[in-house]
This record gives C-alpha cells, sequence and structure tokens, in this order.
C-alpha cells in the first residue's frame, strides 16, 4: 500500500472511525482520540500486508472494536469500580414547602406520604409502605399519583 494511498485513507476515515469510538466509548474525547490513534497505527504497522480494496473500511471497523474492546478490557483492570464503597450523601431532612397554590390539590396524608417519601424513609421503601399499612407495589402507585396530581 503505498504512502498517497495510506494518506486518502486516514483523510476520508479518521473522522468517522473518530465518531465509532466516541459513541462506543461513552463519548468520551480522551478515550475515543486514544483508540482511534491506536485503528490508524495499526493500519500503518500492517501497510505492507494490507492490499486496498472496498473492505478496506470494514477492516477499520472492525479494528476499531477490537481496540476499544482491548482498551476497555485494559482500563477495567487498572481502575476496578467498587460500588460497595461509594459515599451517596442522603439529606434525611426534607420537608415539603408550598409556595402558592401547588399543594393545595393535595390532602394532608397525601402530604405527610410525600415528605416520608422522599425524606425519612427515602432509602427504606419497604419500611415506608409497612407504616402506612400498604404493598411497596401500592406505595409507588400513590407516589405516582400524587405527582400527577401536582402537574
Amino acid at each position: 500500500m503505498s504512502d498517497m494511498l495510506l494518506d486518502s485513507i486516514v483523510d476520508k476515515y479518521y473522522d468517522k472511525i473518530y465518531n465509532y469510538c466516541f459513541a462506543q466509548l461513552n463519548y468520551s474525547h480522551h478515550d475515543a482520540t486514544d483508540c482511534t490513534q491506536e485503528v490508524f497505527f495499526t493500519l500503518l504497522k500492517k501497510k505492507k500486508i494490507l492490499v486496498f480494496s472496498p473492505n478496506i473500511k470494514l477492516w477499520l471497523y472492525r479494528t476499531a472494536d477490537n481496540v476499544i474492546r482491548n482498551y476497555i478490557r485494559k482500563n477495567l483492570q487498572k481502575n476496578p469500580l467498587d460500588i460497595d464503597n461509594i459515599d451517596i450523601p442522603v439529606d434525611n431532612n426534607f420537608e415539603v414547602k408550598c409556595s402558592g397554590n401547588a399543594l393545595d390539590a393535595l390532602s394532608d396524608e397525601e402530604i405527610a406520604l410525600l415528605e416520608d417519601y422522599y425524606g425519612e424513609f427515602s432509602a427504606d421503601r419497604e419500611a415506608l409502605a409497612q407504616k402506612y399499612g400498604i404493598s411497596t407495589g401500592n406505595l409507588y402507585k400513590k407516589i405516582h399519583d400524587i405527582k400527577l396530581k401536582l402537574r
């Protein structure tokens, strides 16, 4: 494969391969740039054995898939995500504040349910359902109905 042909392939397909990598890698510019460069570096390394054909586009996309797969595998091994140790701040001091007529459509029981749902019982929906003597499914339905009223 000649250098001129190689240049024309890079010019024609670089943006397309970058966009493909960008989408596959959760829209990370840095990761997509790394993978795209690796695809075209592989093309450069294999230019002597590759013969230009209409399938060069297919070869580039397959190479991109392999590069992405290896990139993800390599980076997950370096930085495994430990979801058990993620701290999520919870504000249990939730209070419904009414400004205007927004909550006039709700009963006192519905307002109390909202305060519990988003406040004290925000992490334990089953305990909240038990407090009100309903199933968890009915709890979610009541919250849904309240939200519809507020719209």
